[in-house]
């Protein structure tokens, strides 16, 4: 398969390409206003107006020793858009909770994260149950395409999307807009149908005496996790008082038919 330049380099540096992808698209962002402009518009697809961003910044250590991957900043450096991106990484201990507080409370501001497709279900779950205990969720959580979304209040809204989403939106901007920043943008996709196409390949002899076994049987669980979580929102399916359950030979979920 077709990588790209990108996509190779990164996959000699295999504990980096996580950072690689998130300071790929902080370039996107500064270089592109048609790239910056989806974010714009996803935010307003959810209810949330943003102002035109003046750049995006990586990793900015905030007052809790929180550090997102990337945040927008208005004009008098106002914080109004924090993105973390993800790929294997769980959740800190600040996510989302610490990231939402930091949002500025007189203006427009999103939390958006980026994650993998397989993902997409399990972390949207995860990330709204930590904020409902604090009662940062006012509105109602909706699906709309590929992006999930909630109203945090009248101002803000808590977004995940899939990078192949993202990218793919970001890519449609940039051909509209004639923007040559689209070869750009097709190498970061290269890059991140790399990470994640990586996930899901047969165990080798390698990894079945290596540390890297039990991430991918994360993996593996998490595609499992996947296709029941996306029947169960579809109503095809009922997961109501079954549990999942580890076993010395597998993982195993439960379903009502």
């Amino acid at each position: 398969m077709e990588t790209g330049i990108l996509a190779h380099l990164s996959g000699r540096l295999s504990k980096q390409q996580e950072l690689i992808a998130t300071e790929g698209l902080t370039f996107l962002l500064n270089r592109s206003e048609a790239c910056a402009g989806t974010i714009r518009q996803l935010a307003s697809r959810t209810g949330c107006e943003l102002p035109i961003l003046i750049r995006y910044r990586s990793e900015q250590t905030g007052e809790a020793q929180e550090r997102p991957d990337i945040v927008g900043l208005a004009e008098n450096n106002r914080e109004v858009a924090i993105i973390e991106g993800k790929f294997y990484a769980g959740l800190t201990e600040n996510q989302p909770n610490t990231y939402i507080r930091r949002l500025p409370k007189s203006f427009g501001a999103v939390l958006l994260f980026v994650v993998p497709e397989l993902r997409l279900e399990r972390l949207w779950r995860e990330v709204t149950a930590r904020a409902s205990v604090d009662s940062l969720l006012v509105g109602e959580q909706k699906i709309l395409g590929g992006v999930r979304f909630c109203a945090l209040n009248e101002r803000h809204s808590l977004i995940m999307i899939s990078w192949r989403e993202l990218l793919g939106l970001m890519m449609h901007a940039a051909q509209a807009a004639a923007d040559p920043i689209t070869a750009d943008v097709h190498q970061l996709q290269r890059l991140c149908d790399r990470i994640e196409g990586e996930a899901f390949l047969p165990f080798s002899a390698e990894e079945l005496t290596s540390t890297r076994m039990p991430r991918r049987n994360r993996d593996l669980c998490d595609l499992v996790d996947a296709v029941t979580d996306r029947l169960a929102n579809d109503k095809l399916v009922s997961t109501n008082s079954l549990r999942a359950t580890p076993a010395k030979n597998g993982y195993i979920r439960y379903v009502w038919l």
